[in-house]
């Protein structure tokens, strides 16, 4: 079968690391957003 290098742990460590990704790329956009320059005034949300 084409597919024999495929065993539970090789299934495990492709969850892991995209779980891993995804909390980097999350932790990336938060930062991104917590620095952003904040407006000076209410009418700038627009």
């Amino acid at each position: 079968m084409r597919l024999s290098f495929f065993t539970r742990e090789v299934f495990d460590a492709l969850i892991i690391l995209m779980m891993l990704i995804g909390a980097v790329l999350a932790a990336r956009r938060l930062r991104q957003d917590f620095t952003r320059p904040m407006p000076k005034r209410p009418e700038d949300l627009t």
